[in-house]
């Protein structure tokens, strides 16, 4: 059985005296056998809902590891706290505000491994990320804020969420429209991930330095209908960046540090883009003819060279190799 506290104003209504967590003032102190939660928010997941038919469900996953304690906002001074949930499909995931139609936050302390909207669920009524808290919040699936379209992160950059596995970069944050930065997102450690796939696709406000990923081969699709304009990360092992910058017209970074020779999928690159500026654009085929590229079909949007010297020469060794390039001609 779950333990719950109930605080109302400044006081506190305690439900099974025996197990149950109290709060007073600004610490809060858990039966012994739970995880400890002090010193204010920063060790909690917290997030603000606009729970528009008084419900939320927090997204969990059936192959999730959850060791969690929940305190929900009730509105004004009130809230309440459910303490030692262990299951994904625990009634307490879920909760119905005595006020109704509103905006709430709620805190998660503990462990909670497995978050995933996918595109479902309360997606819609994510409006903030505030606080990532200190080791709380495991990504391990694909989705984790597919289709979360209001959804805006305040949070302290000094704290970020943990990542296990392979595949969740897969669609993370595809559709969040109103995510303009994440900050810290650059040192987040993405160290064993292997597919960017529709990452931050349609994210139209984002904007944000992106973390190494050493491991990636894929980024197809990641970074498209943005109005992203910063550096790539390193991805030395990317071979498919098809559409990762399509539609994408803000983009005007140095790209010589793709691996070209390696990439073997790049058909529509920048399709529908403006393409990079022709200094960035020049210092880039010289670089993909110093390679040696050789049998790619890559786009780079509305892109122009100078020409008659040394970068349209190296243009057209690309193209006597079995390039297949499609650009804005000379400038």
């Amino acid at each position: 059985m779950n333990k719950v506290s109930l605080k109302q104003g400044n006081g506190v209504s305690v439900i099974d005296p025996n197990t149950v967590s109290v709060k007073q003032g600004n610490r809060v102190e858990l039966a012994p056998e739970l995880v400890s939660y002090a010193g204010g928010p920063n060790l909690a997941f917290q997030f603000t809902v606009n729970a528009t038919d008084g419900t939320f469900a927090i997204p969990t996953v059936s192959d999730g590891t959850y060791n969690c304690n929940i305190t929900y906002d009730l509105g004004g001074a009130n809230e309440v706290t459910y303490s030692g949930i262990t299951t994904y499909n625990d009634a307490n995931m879920s909760h119905t505000f005595p006020g109704g139609v509103g905006t709430y936050t709620i805190s998660i302390t503990g462990t909670f491994t497995g978050w995933r909207f996918n595109n479902g669920g309360d997606k819609l009524k994510m409006l903030a990320i505030t606080n990532w808290g200190d080791g709380v919040l495991t990504i391990i699936h694909t989705g984790a804020f597919f289709g979360c379209t209001s959804l805006t992160i305040t949070a302290d950059g000094a704290q970020k969420p943990t990542f296990t596995g392979a595949l969740y970069a897969i669609q993370f944050m595809r559709d969040c429209s109103s995510v303009t930065t994440v900050p810290g997102m650059e040192d987040w450690v993405w160290s064993t991930c292997t597919s960017a796939y529709q990452c931050w696709r349609v994210a139209a406000s984002f904007n944000q330095a992106l973390p190494d990923m050493p491991l990636i081969t894929r980024i197809d699709d990641g970074i498209r209908n943005t109005i992203f304009n910063q550096p790539f990360p390193s991805m030395p092992l990317v071979t498919n960046i098809n559409t990762a910058l399509t539609s994408v017209s803000a983009f005007d970074q140095d790209l010589t540090s793709l691996p070209w020779a390696t990439i073997t999928t790049a058909t529509n690159f920048m399709l529908l883009a403006d393409g990079i500026s022709t200094v960035n654009y020049d210092a880039l085929l010289l670089h993909m003819d110093s390679e040696v590229v050789s049998s790619l079909t890559v786009h780079f949007g509305s892109a122009t060279y100078t020409g008659g010297g040394a970068v349209a020469t190296a243009r057209a060794n690309l193209v006597s190799r079995g390039c297949v390039i499609t650009d804005g001609g000379i400038a």
